[in-house]
């Protein structure tokens, strides 16, 4: 086979030749692996105000794609000033970070792959690490052989279906004949971030009144929310005074 037909037949990597791929690859992982090195010397959040960023950035898409070198340069120019960063390690708001350079080349793997796990025929490989894996942490944690789990993409997800899967276990609350409407006086999350999506869905969804408090301390601690009503905050003061 000719040089010029080998051209004319070689795959492209989507709709990048490889060898520029490999090229703007190497220059990204050179790219994150200074920005881990020297996280500790840039602020934790961004000193713009709202608008500021899109206030730089076109009105309208671009009529061709912009070369990669310019977006690179983008990152630097426009989005560096304006982040927030998680993997800081003086970040101590909403979630812990989960961010690592081994995370980050298990997704650079991940988003090469770009499977979707729905069943095993989707993707064998995927299904049973995931299964193998998890009974590891099963293991670590101590539970019984019996039990197993998936992954779940979010903690909302992960929570809705622990409490259909709870309410399951109990044999005489007949929740798919007379449901759980009305039916409970005390609800409790596993953690903050799902207390408060549980409490938010029950204020919004069903119009009903909530009250939060952390317990567990030596005394109740009240939870308001910015977005409590005073009603909503005189009885969490209600309910502490009635765990205290």
């Amino acid at each position: 086979m000719s040089s010029s037909s080998q051209a004319e037949t070689h795959p492209t990597v989507g709709d990048m030749p490889p060898e520029e791929f490999r090229r703007y690859g190497h220059r990204l992982v050179d790219w994150v692996a200074d920005f881990f090195d020297g996280i500790d010397e840039i602020p934790v959040t961004a000193s713009i105000q709202p608008g500021d960023l899109a206030a730089q950035l076109p009105n309208a898409a671009p009529a061709a794609g912009e070369s990669m070198a310019t977006i690179l340069a983008d990152v630097d120019r426009l989005i560096m000033p304006s982040m927030t960063h998680w993997n800081h390690p003086s970040f101590f708001g909403y979630f812990n970070s989960s961010g690592s350079s081994p995370g980050v080349l298990g997704e650079m793997l991940s988003a090469a792959f770009n499977v979707n796990c729905m069943l095993w025929q989707s993707c064998p490989a995927g299904t049973e690490l995931e299964q193998v894996t998890l009974d590891w942490l099963r293991e670590l944690l101590g539970l019984p052989s019996g039990l197993w789990g998936i992954i779940y993409d979010t903690a909302s997800s992960a929570s809705m279906h622990a409490v259909a899967a709870a309410r399951e276990q109990i044999a005489d609350l007949r929740v798919r004949e007379e449901g759980l409407a009305g039916r409970a006086d005390v609800l409790i999350a596993p953690d903050l971030e799902a207390g408060n999506l549980l409490a938010k869905g029950i204020t919004y969804f069903a119009q009903a009144y909530m009250a939060g408090i952390i317990v567990g301390a030596r005394a109740p601690i009240i939870l308001p929310s910015r977005s409590d009503t005073h009603e909503a905050k005189l009885l969490a003061i209600a309910m502490c005074v009635v765990f205290a």
